[in-house]
């Protein structure tokens, strides 16, 4: 006679560990690719509009442009411009932590 438990037949508790480690998962990937304050920023194009006027918001005061992203169309920046990276994703770019894997070059720190 198989074992059951007294408490259920334990999917809830299979579906409440599943949610809990996809929960994880993405907060390790937020933590990773999300830019951060000072360090150089990977600016992703999600559109065709959005890559024909990238170029164009790079040039923005405060803003350096530090290199070619791995994908095509996009740029590691790096600049204090408050409201900048957020004005970007109006735009239909996305800002990510260019020192995360795979996100730009490998030699591109912050600048202290």
């Amino acid at each position: 006679m198989p074992f059951r438990p007294a408490h259920g037949n334990g999917r809830f508790e299979q579906g409440l560990i599943a949610v809990l480690v996809t929960a994880l998962c993405l907060a390790a990937v937020a933590f990773v690719t999300l830019p951060r304050p000072g360090a150089p920023v990977a600016l992703v194009p999600l559109n065709a509009k959005a890559a024909r006027e990238l170029p164009r918001l790079v040039e923005a005061p405060r803003t350096l442009l530090l290199a070619r992203g791995a994908v095509d169309g996009s740029f590691i920046i790096q600049g204090d411009t408050p409201g900048f990276l957020e004005a970007l994703s109006k735009h239909g770019v996305l800002t990510l932590n260019a020192t995360a894997p795979g996100c730009g070059p490998s030699k591109v720190r912050a600048i202290p």
